[in-house]
């Protein structure tokens, strides 16, 4: 027979979940009014897939990043209950700290999903600077590359050739093992990601 306070501890549980479906729903609705949010959730699956896909977090020795689930990291989301993550919740994450924050939505497709998956593996201001680099060697500007994107990154980023993207971001990688060749043991999935994302 249940006790009174059994059921107690099962309603608050049951509360806790339709507040947290509830939430979820909201925060799906939000993302689903963004007329960019089929490119979205597109890039999304596929920097997810890159990101392990599955739900179960893992730590590598040689990651500084720490634990990390749906390719977020305990040590840039430190205040983030890793291990409780749902998919959904991650998928808010990356809209908004990522895709709306780096201004994806702002860039043709062409280019925007690349970028977007650069700013999850390399940070926004990495991944930025990678971007200014392709556009300054490719269109030969004197464009800063400060790790900004702001109006003249984005109308020149409009002209840039993916490849000329893509060889900059793998040299960005073969420069982390130059600097820490410990580093070399995430070189392959690293430059397998950088060369057949969106393919």
């Amino acid at each position: 027979m249940l006790t009174d306070n059994l059921y107690q501890l099962i309603y608050s549980w049951l509360r806790t979940c339709k507040w947290t479906l509830l939430k979820e729903g909201e925060e799906m609705k939000r993302i689903s009014s963004d007329p960019s949010h089929f490119e979205f959730d597109r890039f999304f699956r596929e920097t997810i897939e890159f990101e392990g896909g599955g739900n179960n977090g893992s730590q590598h020795s040689l990651d500084k990043g720490g634990y990390t689930k749906y390719g977020l990291a305990s040590r840039s989301h430190p205040s983030l209950d890793l291990k409780s993550l749902t998919l959904e919740q991650a998928k808010t994450i990356y809209y908004d700290e990522y895709w709306r924050k780096a201004r994806c939505d702002e860039l043709p497709t062409s280019i925007a999903g690349y970028f977007f998956d650069t700013c999850v593996n390399c940070g926004i201001s990495g991944g930025t600077k990678i971007l200014q680099l392709a556009i300054r060697n490719q269109l030969s500007i004197d464009l800063s590359v400060d790790g900004i994107i702001g109006p003249e990154t984005l109308r020149y980023a409009k002209q840039l050739d993916i490849a000329c993207f893509k060889f900059w971001r793998i040299k960005h990688y073969f420069d982390i093992v130059n600097k820490r060749p410990s580093q070399m043991v995430f070189l392959y999935g690293w430059y397998r990601r950088a060369t057949e994302y969106g393919l």
